[in-house]
């Protein structure tokens, strides 16, 4: 399998080698998207089920500064999410420790960590929330042809519009996509 990677034209090595870089990245942490105006959004994280009794859960972030979004045993619990998150209150029973944040804000924004606490092994699951203002996102598709092979879609997403000299950041994309190709 490797001599047909090393078959495919430069071009399409490239881009295929962009895209596998671009899926390792992602998949480091999970990314979940709010939409201005939603009354709710699921932070995920799951581990095994018939968890034991003393297995305690917390969700919290780093940024601005440290605080405490969710905690099961109800300790220490920051008070910008006081009275706006849940999990499952059967978390033992079916390892789903999501956190349900309601009225989610600009400020929610950022980077929140799952750590469950059992046995003597600590659990970590980093969840990245992405809060968008309506009339923010932009999704573009872009149909890739190189000489001689089939089409290659792409679907490309952009949270926020940069413009540049008049330009949007998908015109900017496809104008360079174009020429360098």
């Amino acid at each position: 399998q490797a001599l047909l990677l090393l078959s495919l034209p430069p071009l399409l090595f490239l881009l295929l080698l962009f895209l596998l870089v671009l899926f390792l990245h992602v998949h480091l942490y999970q990314e979940v998207e709010v939409t201005e105006g939603s009354d709710s959004v699921i932070l995920p994280c799951r581990t095994s089920s018939h968890l034991p009794e003393d297995t305690s859960v917390e969700w919290t972030r780093s940024e601005p500064e440290f605080m405490m979004v969710h905690s099961s045993n109800q300790r220490n619990q920051d008070g910008f999410y006081r009275d706006r998150t849940e999990m499952d209150k059967d978390f033992l029973r079916t390892g789903d420790v999501s956190l349900t944040l309601r009225n989610p804000r600009d400020g929610d924004d950022g980077r929140y960590v799952c750590t469950v606490y059992r046995d003597q092994d600590v659990l970590r699951h980093t969840v990245v929330l992405k809060y968008v203002k309506k009339g923010q996102s932009i999704r573009s598709e872009l149909v890739v042809k190189v000489k001689g092979q089939s089409e290659v879609n792409l679907s490309l997403f952009f949270h926020r519009t940069l413009s540049i000299l008049g330009h949007s950041s998908a015109d900017l994309l496809h104008r360079h996509l174009c020429c360098w190709m």
